[in-house]
């Protein structure tokens, strides 16, 4: 692992608090879908009812140390490594679900 990505890594634990997550792993991706409006809502102290599935995340007001914790978050939700810059590259929360169902090989519905 390079010296960049341990270095994200420690602040994304250290920021998530990774060893408090107990949520249980996803099982569609629906369910990934309802994780990601949930989280980002609380993230971003906005009712849940406010956020997009197809708006990107910045657009929705998630800033980048923002979405390197979000990454954090997800990657301890999901117990699977995820780059730290996750979120550049899936920019909302419709790809970004689709890209773990895949990852996680689940079902689509």
């Amino acid at each position: 692992m390079t010296a960049t990505k341990n270095f994200f890594k420690r602040i994304i634990n250290k920021a998530t608090g990774r060893n408090k997550n107990t949520q249980e792993r996803p099982v569609d991706l629906k369910s990934i879908q309802i994780w990601l409006v949930s989280n980002l809502s609380a993230h971003l102290e906005i009712d849940p009812r406010e956020i997009s599935l197809q708006e990107s995340f910045t657009e929705q007001g998630l800033d980048s140390l923002g979405m390197i914790r979000f990454s954090g978050e997800i990657e301890a939700w999901i117990k699977l490594e995820v780059d730290p810059t996750l979120l550049y590259d899936y920019l909302n929360i419709e790809t970004l679900a689709s890209h773990l169902a895949m990852k996680l090989c689940l079902p689509a519905e």
